[in-house]
């Protein structure tokens, strides 16, 4: 399964980096709780690599883990037991006059019951849902 979203964000990286890797205020984009587990390695920023963080949504909890994290963008992936097999997420930002694209892809494969469209279905609506919500919140403080 493949996930690909884009959105515009209006505001530079180096801002919009620190606001995704705020780990535990990231509810107030995502239809999620998130809590750090473990801090990030010795020598990254701030929630970068290394640091995992237990995502709870959809009455569902796993653990993901932050593989890089710079002014390029943002890769993570699930360790352990998730509602996806072999998950990965890459948000690369590309950075404009105007602010940064977001280019969202996850991939993965469904790990239970579930229908496949299903769960793509839902994880791209609450995706698409974050990036509005983001955008919305950095229209509003420019």
């Amino acid at each position: 399964m493949n996930i690909h979203l884009t959105k515009f964000i209006p505001v530079h990286t180096d801002l919009l980096l620190p606001t995704l890797l705020a780990h535990e205020q990231l509810c107030r984009f995502f239809n999620a709780s998130f809590v750090i587990e473990r801090a990030e390695n010795a020598e990254e920023i701030d929630g970068g690599a290394g640091c995992l963080r237990k995502v709870t949504t959809h009455r569902n909890s796993f653990i993901e883990e932050i593989i890089k994290a710079d002014l390029t963008g943002i890769q993570y992936k699930i360790v352990g037991k998730g509602p996806l097999k072999n998950h990965q997420g890459d948000i690369f930002f590309n950075s404009t006059k105007e602010g940064t694209v977001i280019d969202y892809h996850i991939r993965g494969e469904v790990d239970g019951w579930l229908p496949t469209f299903l769960v793509k279905m839902v994880i791209k609506k609450d995706i698409a849902q974050a990036l509005d919500k983001l955008a919305i919140h950095f229209h509003s403080v420019s």
